[in-house]
This record gives structure tokens, C-alpha cells and sequence, in this order.
């Protein structure tokens, strides 16, 4: 459970009322020390229909008691199996009370960390090898709340990052719990560097003793106060049809990781659960936001059971990515510090969009990977790009606490890293730099940092290395245009000019690209990221700097020096300099455009003194696609939002202006059928 800043002050126990026999493990807290993240564990009677409330209090708590140990888990007699393509069969009672080891790259079954320890719940994940390929393992995240109940997430894994030979495989998967096959199911896809769990089902993985029917629901207010998550004003309670077609349910047969899964023409699978089929293709996608829309649903519809299984089955589902780079040594994650020169080989079968050169040749470059051929086809992982990739697990794991989607977000954070040119991401700093990467890409990149910085568990090394690199990522943007004051109108350096031909001479930004932008930074602002307070403040002013982009082009109407709000979610880029080159940022000359307003005549050639319908999108003959939900009107919500709360100057005129538009609820009535974009400030009128 995710608790606000201050709500249980250091020092203080996170105290449960209204269910008894409950424990709490905290997971990391936030920069004052109070608890951000608790795993909250234990038993209550629940009638058919009829929710339990449990309420989270600052306190004094009860004596822990007795933790569950491994020798309580081996009494039950649990047994489970998991059998890949009729190789080794890896069997739960072996590993436990066994450590796991990893030498040279060869590793020993057994148990790789502790994740909780207490009278009510414990939980350990474990590992095995399932055959002579070494990147092939049998997983299993296994929680036992004592008697005879058990929760066992069984998933096989394919991809150590520095070992070679890692290729697709196939064949039947098999997971046995207490001698019952609960899943079985022939010619499942592990393609290299993906995950496929034994699931066909809803809820997290399988239980001893029959799954109980029901779930755990932080409440999606509270969860929106406590900042890990946007805040939304959209309520999505009564889109039945919405919510009924989202994918509810895991299996590898319904995320295309059979070998018979269709795909079109170009490869792509067309058994997607709710992300897109082409990640990298123009337009809306689902997954395209600060969270995702699956996980917008869950936190607007009032905790609608519907999309809490959505946004567990897709995070399940991202296993169908070639992203899962885990450390061959320490059984974690990859992160930049155990590999600060190495990048993806080019021309591989990752199927990663834009990967990017080793400097420094082989030596540094990480081994190639196989796709599997079937029927004259090369299977490969499912096509991930960086400029769209959805947030992965987060979300997920604020729910539920399972380890499986802290690694994903992990994992995912990993990956814009190893992709990147090493040169070009200042090597082992791992800068996403917009002028080498383009701005979504590095915006949601930066966001998947932040994401993984702000959930790792307080003490592990994930932690402290994602926290470095969001770090990394502070000190560069601050210092080249905070310090050095480069740049104008809050754009940093783009990677192209998208308006290179004009007459006269302009460069042209993509407003949509740096309206994620702003959000994303916004958005690490208030995530209580675990670095020196220093890192913060430069955060904070960053933001304060870049967030102009958003307040400046929704500016008041008739005035020639501003920018008109009502044509700031136009279909368009934005002319910001009068140079067809990049050399204003290169040699920090310029010239720039005097104002907003002369931005505003040379983008639209018109004067703004003559702007003054104060419908949204009523300027020129492109409206951005007004009033749809997924239109560039939407786009810009979440950069005004985090300006107004961050304390932007003219963050709230600029909100008023927007939100006092005569056709304003025509935009908001449409975000019930799409939330992801339907963001607001906490405070509207001010920051909090």
C-alpha cells in the first residue's frame, strides 16, 4: 500500500484497522523518512458481496510474533513443478531452504533473496535452470500466509545479458501444484529476453487450496494523494462497455506468446491483451501516457474489480518484450553500473527500435541473440520502442507488492539504457539527451527511471543505481540549461528541425513531443525519488524552467506578445527560433523569437492582437482534433497540471484560461471513455 508523505512519520508504525491478524513491511519510505511503500499481509472473513474496509494509521503496533520460515512452508507439503519443452523439471521443495548461487555465470538453484518475513505472511522468490541453455529458468515468487495457504507465481525466464547463445524456444510448459497440472499448454513462445508465466486466469499466478475470490483494492483516491500516481478527475465508473473490454485475464495464448499466434504482415502479433500491435506506429496508442490506460481505468473507475485485473494481466503480459535483462551475477535486474559500456548489438534479433552503436567495439558490445524459425517464419520478441513504450508493472505493483512487477519496472528502466549509443548516452551516465534521442522517447524513458528509482526497496543496490541514474539525468539537464542557461521557451536541444524548408528560416518543435516532456519531469518531481537533497532542488528548478513550454502557449487571448491558449493543442509545431539549424542551443546565440507572440505570428502567420474566440481549438482551420479524449488536447493535460501544483509562474492563469473555455466540458465528457490523459492539479489554484 502506498502511503502519502508524512502520514506515518519516521519512527511511527503503519497501524491496520477494521481487520485483525494483519501485518505490515515496509518497503521504502520517503525522503523525511515516513513510510511510501508497505506490504500489507493477513487474514479476514469476508461475506459474498460485501467489501471489508481496512484503514492505514500512523501508530504504535502490536509485538511482530513469530515470523513464517521456510521449514513452516516445507511442512504444509507443498509441491510444485515447472516443466519447459520436456527439459529439467524444477521443483519448488528442492529449492527451498536452499540459497541460490551465481559463479562465472553458472548458477545454483535455490533461493535467490527474502521478500517478506512475518507471523502473517512470508515470502521468498526462487530460481532454477530448466536445460542445457543457460538462459533458460524456471522462476517462482512464492507467498505462504500460514496453515496450509500458499500463493506460488510460477513463470520461466530466457535472457542473462552478457552470457551468449540466447535464442527463441518453444514446447509445452507445464505447472504442477500439489500434484494437480493447474496449467498446461503446448507450444508456448519464449522468445530471447522475455517472461512467460504458467497462468491462464485472472489475479497472480495460483494458490494451495483454491484461489479465494476477491481482492485487495487501495482506494484510487487516496492512492492519487499520495503523488506516486497523476491525479485524475475523470470518472470512468459507469463506461461498462469500456471496462467489460478490457483484458481481464493472463495467458500466453491471449498476449501472442504461442508459436501459432497470429501476426499481419510485418510480424507484429494481433494477440495484443490491451497494448498495441505496433508500438512504434503515428497516433494514439493505449499505452502512451504517464501511466497506461488500463492503469488510468483502475484509478477512475472507484477500483472497478474489471480493471484491477487489467492492470495485472498486462503487466503479465509485458513479458511478450525482449526487455528482461537480468544480471548473470547477481540474480538481479540489470543495471548501468554493472554494465556502464555495453549496449545492444545492432542488427540483432531484439526486435528494440533505434539501438544504438558501442563505441567501443565488441569488446563492449553485448552478444547477439536468435529469433526461432517456424515454418520458414523468425519468431522474435514482440516490437518494443523506447518513443512508446508503456510504464511497466508500476502500477501493478502499488497494488499488489509482488516482486514480479517491481522487476518489470526494473527491467524496463534497464533496457533505455542498454539500447542507447554509449557515446551519445555519456556512457555509463546513461543521459537520455533530447537532442540524441527524440523527446517523447526521452521523456518516457526518464520516466520509466523515475518510476523504478521511486519503488526499488530502500537498501537494495536497484535502488541505489536507478537512483544514480535519475540523478545523472538531473545534473546534465540543470547544468546545461539552468547553469549555462541555454535555450528558450523551455526546449531543450531537439533532435530535428520539423519545419527545415520554410521561408523565411524557423525551427520548429513538436508541441505534443514536449508536452510529455514537461509531464514527465512533473511527474519524477513528485515521486520522492532517494537521492541528495541537491538532486531535488535542481529537479524542481529544471522543471520550473522547461514547464515555460506549457504556461507560455496558453496565454491570454487579443495580445500581440502572447501566445492565443486557444491554439495551443493545434495540430502543429511550434516556430521558436529564426534559424533552420540547431545552432541557437549549440552556441547558446539564438536568435530566438522576442516573445510568445512572435512565435505565435510565425507559426500561424497571424498576429495573436486579432485572436480573440475563446473556444479551444477555434484558431486557423486545425483544431488538434478537439474535443477527442485522445486528442493533442489531451496531450498537454498533464504538463499544466504538474506547472499548477509545481508552482510555475502563470501555471494558474494559464489552467483558468484553459478550463474557462466556453466548450471545455466538451473535452472532459469524452475522457470517460478514454482516461489517460484525464489529468488535473491537485489544487487548482495554486501550488501544494
Amino acid at each position: 500500500m502506498a502511503l502519502r508523505r508524512g502520514e506515518v512519520p519516521n519512527g511511527q508504525n503503519v497501524v491496520v484497522e477494521g481487520v485483525a491478524g494483519v501485518q505490515v513491511d515496509v518497503r521504502n519510505r520517503w525522503p523525511d523518512g515516513s513510510v511510501k511503500f508497505a506490504l500489507v499481509s493477513g487474514r479476514a472473513d469476508v461475506s459474498v458481496g460485501t467489501p471489508v474496509t481496512a484503514t492505514l494509521r500512523a501508530g504504535t503496533g502490536p509485538a511482530a510474533g513469530t515470523a513464517l520460515t521456510e521449514p513452516d512452508l516445507l511442512a504444509t507439503g507443498i509441491d510444485a513443478t515447472l516443466q519447459f519443452n520436456g527439459g529439467t523439471t524444477a521443483r519448488l521443495r528442492s529449492l527451498i531452504g536452499v540459497a541460490a548461487a551465481a559463479t562465472a555465470g553458472t548458477i545454483t538453484a535455490g533461493r535467490v533473496r527474502t521478500l517478506a518475513s512475518g507471523p502473517q505472511m512470508s515470502a521468498w522468490l526462487y530460481c532454477a535452470p530448466l536445460g542445457s541453455n543457460p538462459h533458460l529458468m524456471a522462476w517462482f515468487e512464492v507467498r505462504y500466509y500460514g496453515g496450509n495457504v500458499a500463493q506460488v507465481l510460477p513463470w520461466i525466464e530466457n535472457g542473462w545479458t552478457r552470457v551468449g547463445e540466447c535464442a527463441g524456444q518453444a514446447g509445452r510448459l507445464v505447472f504442477t501444484l500439489n500434484g494437480t497440472a493447474v496449467f498446461d499448454m503446448a507450444d508456448v513462445h519464449i522468445a530471447n529476453h522475455c517472461r512467460v508465466v504458467a497462468q491462464d486466469g485472472v489475479g497472480v499466478g495460483h494458490w494451495t487450496g483454491g484461489a479465494p475470490d476477491l481482492y485487495a483494492a487501495p482506494d484510487p483516491q487516496y492512492l492519487q494523494l499520495t503523488l506516486l500516481v497523476p491525479t485524475y478527475f475523470a470518472d470512468t465508473a459507469g463506461s461498462t462497455a469500456r471496462l467489460d473490454g478490457l483484458a481481464q485475464r493472463y495467458s500466453p495464448a491471449l498476449f501472442g506468446q504461442l508459436t501459432t499466434s497470429p501476426r499481419d504482415s510485418g510480424g507484429n502479433g494481433t494477440q495484443n491483451g490491451d497494448f498495441d500491435a505496433a508500438m512504434s506506429a503515428a497516433g494514439y496508442h493505449s499505452g502512451i501516457g504517464l501511466l497506461p490506460e488500463w492503469d488510468a481505468f483502475y484509478l477512475t473507475s472507484r477500483a472497478d474489480q474489471r480493471a484491477w485485473r487489467a492492470v495485472v494481466a498486462n503487466a503479465l503480459g509485458y513479458g511478450r518484450y525482449g526487455v528482461h535483462f537480468r544480471d548473470e551475477t547477481t540474480l538481479r535486474p540489470v543495471v548501468h553500473t554493472d554494465v556502464p559500456n555495453k549496449t545492444l548489438r545492432q542488427g540483432s534479433n531484439h526486435n528494440i527500435a533505434d539501438t544504438g552503436a558501442n563505441q567501443f567495439g565488441a569488446a563492449e558490445t553485448l552478444p547477439a541473440v536468435s529469433g526461432l524459425t517456424v515454418n520458414g517464419t523468425t519468431l522474435k520478441p514482440e516490437y518494443w520502442a523506447q518513443t512508446h513504450h508503456p510504464s511497466a508493472g508500476y502500477t501493478a505493483y502499488l497494488l499488489t507488492g509482488h516482486e514480479y512487477f517491481l522487476e518489470l519496472s526494473q527491467f524496463v528502466a534497464g533496457t533505455c539504457f542498454l539500447r542507447q549509443n554509449n557515446l551519445q548516452r555519456d556512457y555509463g551516465n546513461g543521459i537520455q539527451f533530447t537532442h540524441r534521442e527524440t523527446v517523447r522517447g526521452a521523456a518516457w524513458a526518464l520516466r520509466s527511471i523515475f518510476q523504478a528509482a521511486a519503488i526499488s526497496a530502500d537498501g537494495s543496490p536497484t535502488q541505489a543505481a536507478f537512483a544514480a541514474l535519475a540523478a545523472s539525468n538531473v545534473q546534465s539537464y540543470h547544468a546545461n540549461y539552468i547553469v549555462s542557461r541555454c535555450g528558450s521557451f523551455g526546449v531543450p536541444r531537439p533532435y530535428s528541425n520539423f519545419q527545415l524548408a520554410a521561408t523565411p528560416p524557423r525551427y520548429n518543435v513538436n508541441a505534443w513531443e514536449l508536452d510529455f516532456w514537461v509531464a514527465a519531469w512533473g511527474y519524477g518531481a513528485r515521486l520522492g525519488i532517494p537521492f541528495a537533497n541537491a538532486r531535488q532542488v535542481e529537479l524542481e528548478g529544471f522543471f520550473q524552467w522547461t514547464a515555460q513550454w506549457i504556461v507560455g502557449r496558453l496565454g491570454p487571448l487579443g495580445d500581440a506578445s502572447s501566445y492565443g491558449y486557444n491554439a495551443a493543442g493545434r495540430n502543429n509545431s511550434v516556430s521558436i527560433a529564426n534559424s533552420s539549424t540547431d545552432a541557437p542551443w549549440v552556441n547558446n546565440q539564438g536568435p530566438w523569437m522576442a516573445n510568445w507572440g512572435e512565435a505565435f505570428q510565425l507559426t500561424h502567420n497571424a498576429s495573436n492582437a486579432t485572436n480573440t474566440t475563446p473556444a479551444l481549438g477555434s484558431f486557423g482551420s486545425d483544431n488538434g482534433y478537439f474535443p477527442d479524449a485522445t486528442s493533442y488536447w489531451g496531450n498537454l493535460l498533464p504538463a499544466i497540471s504538474y506547472a499548477v501544483d509545481l508552482g510555475v509562474p502563470g501555471a494558474v492563469a494559464a489552467y483558468a484560461r484553459l478550463t474557462n473555455a466556453p466548450n471545455w466540458t466538451q473535452l472532459i465528457n469524452n475522457f470517460a471513455r478514454a482516461p489517460v490523459w484525464a489529468t488535473r492539479p491537485r489544487n487548482p489554484g495554486g501550488a501544494n
